[in-house]
């Protein structure tokens, strides 16, 4: 998804990503990342995905704060990308999964 020179740039100096919990999980790990940012980056991410037909993510941050675990962290994440998943839903219903 990443394309231009600025990206690269990015993901060289920025960017570490391991896989968690099997494949519908990815942690990516930013340094130097205030909030602002993070939203600013989900949304490009975001914006490439469009790109292809039938990619489409939710996505979740923390940001880590002193004294934090990482199951903490983890949890703060997955929490917000819930509420992103609950949201696309909310704005395409046609593209919720029907279960019988």
């Amino acid at each position: 998804m990443y394309n231009s020179a600025q990206d690269e740039q990015f993901l060289v100096r920025k960017l570490t990503a391991g896989g968690i919990s099997g494949a519908e999980f990815c942690c990516v790990l930013l340094l130097d990342t205030d909030e602002e940012e993070m939203r600013r980056k989900i949304a490009e991410m975001k914006k490439k995905a469009e790109m292809f037909d039938n990619v489409r993510f939710a996505a979740g941050y923390s940001l880590v704060r002193p004294g934090m675990d990482l199951r903490e962290a983890l949890a703060e994440a997955d929490a917000r990308m819930y509420q992103d998943k609950e949201d696309y839903y909310r704005e395409h219903p046609e593209m919720k999964r029907r279960t019988p």
